[in-house]
């Protein structure tokens, strides 16, 4: 018998002299099957949960804290990514490739700027030369740091709050469109149905207004199908147009029209629309005189640009017009929003001066002239996906959507006091 557990001892020696990472046995390796199974299937938070459990049972797996890490930060929790990287990395320097990265990407998304150029430029001094797709993506994520640093110096150039769970979920609530007189507010969600469309599927839900507080909101138009898989993009300001997203075959950007007492069929938008792969905004202005829209049609800068036409006598749209490089860039602007009373476009992009994700930006117009695009500040934006922009008429309060944390889901609705 004496011999016998020594020769599995000496097996288990052996793995950890040869791998470095010592094995699991019985149930903790079943956990941590479980886990990479989870991870492998994108499900981060099934995977977190399972990972903390390795980690209780075994501190120095670096492979568990390394994937913990990640999973933190597919879940929006910098914080807590931070620390599992950390861990892995002090475990073992090597235990991935990307571990700088992954360190510098948790404290950009931290707002931790100076810390997490210090990691990026790290990678950068080891990346090979003629990898110049890794370098370029360093480099704007440097860029995006130092933009960081400068806007945070500044003073808040407004208070931002949850819109509260009347309007967000546990899922993804996004892309606000304030109907005319800004006391209903139909936005995209992609939670559970009622009729029993899946979470996943695009629908679009509405909230009312009710002494200062966005009210539970309904699935919109819920006893009919023809909204199914459209996301709300703006609606026109008599309220008498609604103009929708659908990403399915044949999609693209479509429009609703009000008949009295129910909504048309959703048709698709004619010339100029709809000539790119990729179409996925409109905002008409109140005047009814211009649209606003992004495309990744040919000729453009790179990525989503944006475009404008306008209402001729017939009724038609103009040709689209590419707003030029004070606005677009080689990475994508999207969500266009146009205050004509201030005569400025509010818009997202991932390039200009964005601290990370896409930030919400402005400009104006002037003497046919666009003005370079101005970075609102913080905390509107932040180092996650800050997009969707919209007014209300007063121009005092403004909505959009974000994926940062601390909200309800994995993307909330979030009010704007200026």
């Amino acid at each position: 018998m004496m011999r016998i557990w020594f020769v599995l001892f000496s097996l288990v020696v052996l793995v950890v002299v040869r791998t470095g990472q010592p094995i699991l046995a019985g149930v903790d390796n079943d956990v941590l099957k479980k886990a990479d199974k989870a991870f492998a299937a994108q499900q981060f938070a099934l995977a977190a949960d399972l990972y903390v459990q390795v980690l209780q049972h075994k501190p120095a797996h670096k492979l568990a804290a390394y994937r913990l890490g990640l999973c933190y930060l597919e879940l929006s929790e910098p914080s807590k990514a931070k620390r599992y990287l950390h861990k892995a990395y002090e475990l073992d320097p090597l235990v991935a490739e990307d571990i700088l990265v992954a360190i510098g990407d948790a404290h950009h998304l931290a707002s931790d700027f100076e810390e997490a150029i210090t990691y990026f430029r790290k990678e950068l001094a080891r990346a090979a030369r003629r990898d110049m797709e890794n370098i370029a993506l360093l480099q704007k994520r440097i860029y995006e740091c130092e933009a960081g640093i400068v806007l945070s110096e500044l003073p808040p150039v407004a208070e931002v709050a949850n819109a509260g769970a009347g309007i967000n979920s546990e899922l993804s609530d996004y892309v606000p469109v304030l109907l005319p007189g800004d006391t209903a507010m139909v936005y995209t969600t992609r939670r559970l149905s009622a009729n029993g469309l899946a979470a996943g599927v695009e629908q679009m839900r509405i909230s009312r207004l009710k002494n200062g507080e966005w009210q539970p909101s309904e699935q919109f138009l819920q006893s009919e199908s023809k909204l199914q898989h459209h996301a709300v993009v703006s609606v026109s300001p008599n309220g008498q147009q609604l103009y929708t997203y659908y990403s399915g075959k044949g999609g693209g950007l479509f429009c609703l029209k009000w008949q009295g007492s129910d909504w048309s069929t959703p048709e698709r938008l004619g010339k100029p629309f709809n000539r790119g792969a990729a179409e996925l905004s409109v905002h008409v202005t109140d005047d009814g005189k211009f649209a606003f829209f992004s495309s990744d049609r040919e000729g453009g800068y790179g990525g989503l640009d944006l475009y404008v036409c306008y209402k001729k006598t017939d009724g038609t749209w103009s040709e689209a017009l590419n707003l030029g490089p004070n606005i677009n860039t080689s990475f994508d602007e999207d969500a266009p929003f146009a205050d004509v009373t201030t005569n400025t476009l509010y818009f997202s992009s991932r390039g200009h001066n964005s601290i990370g994700g896409f930030d919400i930006f402005k400009s104006r117009i002037s003497s046919s002239e666009w003005s370079k695009a101005e970075n609102v500040g913080m905390p509107v934006n932040s180092p996650f996906d800050d997009i969707y922009f919209t007014l209300d008429n007063s121009l005092k309060r403004g909505y959009f959507s974000s994926d940062r944390p601390g909200g309800f889901g994995a993307k909330d609705i979030y009010s704007i006091n200026f």
